[in-house]
Order: C-alpha cells, then structure tokens, then sequence
C-alpha cells in the first residue's frame, strides 16, 4: 500500500503563503439637511484586515527511506530512518541554536507529525548525540556523589563508564523529563539502555562549571559530563 504523503507542513506553508482578502466595509454615508438641529452621520469604522498567518514551525522533507522534519533556521532537525526504525535529532551549526531541552515543544510537534502518518509504532531508538545539555549537568552532579564513582581517579569504582552512566542515569524523572515530554501521547516510553564515548574531566572541562560549582561540586572532582546518547523506546 503507498504510504501517504506528509500533509501537516504543507498545510501550514499554504497557509503562510496565502494572501488574505482584508475586510472591506461598505460606502460611507453623509447626510445633511437645512435643520439647524440635524448631524451628520458618522462613516462605519472599517475593520482591521486579518493578520498574516504565523510561518510554519517546521517543513516536512520527503524522503523514501529517511524523511525528515527541520526548522526553517536550520537549528532544529528530527529524521527518520525507516531502514533503522530510529529517529535522529541533530542540532544546527549556529552557536545561537537553542540545545535540545529548549526545543522541546518544537520536537514535539515534529514527533506528532510523524506518528499521525503511521510511521511512529516502528520506531525503537531516538538519539540527541551530544547536545543534551541537562542530562550532562544532571549525569555530572550525580556521579560526584555517588559511591560507585572515583572522583579522584574519574572511573568507576568497577566496570566501565558506559555501564556506570546507564547504571547511574536510569530513571526518567530525574536524568531526562524533558525526553519524556518529546513523547508525550505517544504511546512509547524512552529508556536509557547504552551509551558510547562517554567524557570525563573536571568541573572546566564542562559548558557547565558554574552549575557544578553551585551543586558542591569540587574544582579537582573528575566526572562524567559527555557521551554518545540514544534512548530505546518501549511501546507503553
């Protein structure tokens, strides 16, 4: 059967682009007599024309195998991998792009648009690379106080660092509410299953110093604040 095409950006760049009819009143009308008592009639006050519909939040690229969803500014973009069953969320190359927590709404609605044509209930992975600010802070702040963390050697007490990251950053609510929400009405749920190249430094080695110094965090303490993520998803 021919899978649909995407219709929710094309809707909304139609409407962008739409030139709306201003509202026209009718004639004014002006009255006078030789009364002394008599006034003039005032002209109907026009209506305002209709503002110009809002530019779309995001633009559908048409793709067989990876089809993608991306802001107009280049910041945001979400693709599909129908190959993979993954979806990819890759920040833009601006230093002014907003990070991955910010754009939480946006990948919503992007989310969204993929479900409503089917495509969604495939997928098992949604990988944010390195751009999950939050989680790194929350990920850092967590391990400086964990027994099961070296801060002085910046390993684990056993095993590796990416078991001690998935070990120590399992639960949603705490590591990554705002994956959640990406996925809201979704029917999946992210879990944190692995994770690849994880970083480890001190406190300024981070884009988050001041955070850790504010947690307690000590100048020499050496923690995990980096890594390859990807979240499996779990149908609920």
């Amino acid at each position: 059967m021919p899978r649909r095409p995407y219709l929710f950006a094309s809707l909304l760049l139609t409407a962008a682009a739409c030139n709306h009819e201003p509202a026209t009143s009718g004639a004014a009308e002006h009255t006078t007599t030789n009364s002394p008592s008599s006034t003039t009639a005032s002209a109907p006050t026009p209506e305002p024309a209709p503002a110009p519909a809002p530019p779309p939040h995001f633009l559908i690229v048409e793709n067989a195998q990876h089809p993608s969803a991306r802001s107009p500014d280049g910041c945001v973009t979400l693709e599909l991998d129908r190959q993979w069953h993954s979806l990819s969320y890759r920040v833009g190359p601006s230093p002014s792009c907003p990070h991955f927590e910010q754009n939480v709404a946006l990948l919503h609605e992007m989310v969204m648009a993929f479900d409503a044509y089917g495509d969604l209930p495939s997928v098992t992975s949604f990988g944010v690379s390195r751009d999950y600010r939050s989680f790194f802070e929350r990920l850092a702040i967590a391990a400086a106080s964990a027994p099961s963390w070296n801060v002085h050697r910046g390993k684990p007490t056993t095993g590796n660092d990416n078991d001690f990251v998935v070990a120590l950053a399992h639960d949603p609510s705490t590591f990554f509410p705002e994956m959640v929400s990406v996925l809201r009405g979704t029917h999946l749920r992210p879990e944190l299953r692995s994770v690849e190249k994880v970083l480890v430094g001190p406190p300024a080695s981070t884009s988050f110093a001041d955070k850790l110094a504010a947690a307690g965090v000590g100048a020499n303490a050496k923690v995990p604040f980096d890594c390859q993520l990807a979240f499996h998803l779990v149908p609920e």
